[in-house]
């Protein structure tokens, strides 16, 4: 082929933007890119050493974990020297001397580096739209119809990051100096302590309005029985098409306490807060400062040469930090494209209201928890090697067959590498697809029951196993992993194994179906902490524990106290359902505000399990006043 053919090949232009092909198709997903890693972060310090440019340390490794292991305020060690990440890497910059200045001089709705990124800040909703070319002009959040939660900041797509780089004289440095021949990174002093790393959201699916790039996967109903049918009434299952394209992801470093950062708008200079700025550098031995602040990079002696002292080139950066319109501060961010799978459970009865449900925080670090236990069994069946497989939560609306909006609560899987290898949507697609997902299922529930929890003893009885030790949230048997640390809080492997017997057994989530055997275990935690604080008080009240209630009991009365799981519907709990058949009066309380009017020597309660966990000291303060009869 002629030179000049394969130029014109090689910069095809995309939606007019003249990009190289093989960049266009690896960004596209039509070619694979685990063998061509085009989204690359680097760290590196471009330095002068005699006046001669040498750039060291570099390094790289994928753009995503770029955003951690790099992130703006982390310290370094490279070859026993420690660094600061303190700005941004600009490749082929305009100006050597302004690097940042092409990337932040161009407004936002045409710049290709900056974008918006629009989500609900509403505690436990985690709501991010898919709009990322213009800010959303809406005020309730449409999955948990929050006023007033919707916000809009910036991120920007970014090369790589660096140093502080600042003059040296001989072994000493010499920051008050403006340019020297020698321009290494600044000194890491001993009060100048590790900044907390950014906050790295989980990756989120960005797809059109009707979700084309995703399909349903829907079962005949010849192929399934009884109960088959009934796992596929409870969940939906969702993969990418088969055409290559995959589906894109937005991840997000939101900077400490997800407030952004400050970004030079010349040099790309990064700071965490306003009042770390760094508005002027004071020479040593010397109470004149000057205004500025030094760059993340060494001007190379080129752009100095024929310039005098008052040239920009050899005076500090004197730039702000980026704002446009009511935008001041940037988050770090960037999209790929992969393969997905989704197991979607409809926001339907026994499912409580929306509005609560879509803020449950218990449903939240549940559906977490599963995620988890579910990417262990992929793996595992699919014998793939630890970390191929990630995943995340997210809600999404959609409308049922009479017209009513419905939440869903979609776990995601996608393939940890750009442009996918089908190794997420093999799970659905792949030969003898239905038996492989009940299989990842059941053992995905063997792991939650507390089976493969350290210390954990099992015993076959009259046919059925029996589980004894099993951890109380999460421990290395079940559920930890170095893939999973930013999580590990959140774990709650009782109230995952709720979710997962729902959706395969249709097992209204309870009290007793967080068991690892169906039994009252659950409660015995919250039973000694509400005996230990009434022994405190020196109360005369007992406290007991019978077929999934506590019972408080004091002379003659009793109080019966059943803890409900809030996010599904108080009318389908079990037991509370047969309350109601019984003809038994009961209460719905509050943790702390127990108020109870005697006219018998029994009576029913029940209360929200995550508040009672919440205040356990306030319930039992309460309960031995309600029950003694002083109110």
């Amino acid at each position: 082929m002629h030179e000049e053919n394969i130029d014109i090949i090689s910069n095809l232009e995309f939606n007019g933007d003249e990009t190289p092909l093989l960049t266009h198709l690896l960004r596209t997903g039509i070619t694979p890119s685990f063998a061509f890693p085009i989204q690359v972060g680097v760290f590196e310090a471009v330095q002068l050493v005699d006046g001669k440019r040498r750039v060291w340390p570099k390094m790289s490794t994928g753009l995503s974990q770029a955003f951690t292991s790099y992130s703006p305020g982390k310290i370094l060690t490279v070859s026993g020297e420690k660094y600061k990440v303190g700005g941004l890497v600009i490749y082929d910059a305009e100006d050597p001397i302004n690097r940042a200045h092409s990337h932040f001089s161009v407004c936002i709705n045409d710049n290709p580096r900056l974008s918006y990124y629009n989500r609900c800040i509403e505690n436990d909703c985690g709501w991010v739209s898919s709009e990322m070319k213009n800010p959303l002009d809406i005020s309730v959040c449409p999955i948990c119809n929050q006023s007033d939660s919707i916000q809009t900041d910036i991120w920007y797509l970014p090369d790589g990051f660096a140093p502080i780089i600042v003059p040296w004289q001989g072994d000493n440095e010499n920051p008050g100096t403006e340019w020297a021949w020698n321009m290494k990174p600044a000194k890491i002093r001993n009060q100048d302590n590790e900044q907390p790393a950014g906050g790295v959201q989980f990756p989120t699916p960005v797809t059109d309005a009707d979700e084309s790039e995703i399909q349903d996967h829907l079962f005949s109903d010849n192929s399934l029985d009884r109960e088959l049918k009934g796992i596929f009434e409870r969940i939906n299952l969702r993969s990418t098409r088969d055409d290559g394209k995959g589906v894109e992801l937005l991840l997000v470093n939101s900077g400490y306490n997800g407030t952004g950062y400050l970004i030079c708008e010349l040099c790309g200079r990064i700071e965490r807060q306003a009042n770390q700025w760094p508005s002027t550098i004071s020479p040593p031995r010397t109470t004149n400062p000057k205004p500025g602040h030094h760059r993340p990079y060494a001007i190379p002696e080129s752009a100095i040469r024929g310039t005098n002292h008052t040239h920009e080139s050899r005076k500090p950066c004197l730039g702000q930090p980026w704002s446009e319109s009511s935008y001041e501060r940037i988050y770090l961010g960037m999209t790929f494209i992969t393969d997905m799978l989704m197991i979607s459970i409809p926001g339907q009865s026994p499912l409580g209201d929306r509005t609560v449900t879509t803020r449950s925080r218990i449903l939240n670090n549940g559906l977490r928890t599963l995620k988890e236990a579910l990417i262990s069994e992929i793996q595992k069946s699919a014998h793939l090697v630890n970390r191929e497989i990630s995943g995340g939560v997210r809600k999404r609306n959609t409308t049922d067959s009479e017209g009513r909006e419905v939440t869903n609560f979609e776990i995601y899987f996608y393939d940890n590498v750009s442009g996918g290898a089908g190794l997420s949507s093999s799970i659905i697609t792949g030969e003898n697809s239905l038996f492989r997902i009940i299989d990842i299922l059941k053992s995905t529930e063997n792991r939650l029951s507390g089976a493969e929890c350290l210390g954990a003893k099992k015993e076959e009885i009259d046919g059925k196993m029996k589980i004894e030790g099993g951890c109380d949230k999460s421990c290395l048997g079940c559920l930890l992993d170095f893939r999973n640390k930013r999580e590990h809080e959140l774990f709650d492997r009782k109230e995952a194994l709720r979710l997962i017997r729902y959706i395969l057994y249709g097992e209204i989530p309870s009290i007793n179906s967080g068991s690892s055997n169906y039994d009252d275990t659950c409660l015995e935690d919250i039973s000694n902490s509400i005996k230990q604080t009434l022994k405190i008080m020196k109360s005369d009240v007992q406290i007991q524990i019978d077929d999934g209630c506590l019972v408080g009991i004091y002379g003659e009365k009793k109080l019966y106290i059943r803890p409900w799981i809030s996010y599904i519907d108080m009318f389908e709990d079990p037991k509370i359902k047969k309350w109601e058949e019984d003809g038994i009066d009961f209460d719905d309380v509050e943790a702390d505000s127990i108020f109870l009017d005697w006219a018998e020597s029994n009576h029913y309660i029940c209360i929200e399990w995550d508040k009672l966990r919440k205040n356990p000291s306030d319930f039992s303060e309460s309960l031995d006043t309600v029950i003694r009869g002083l109110i």
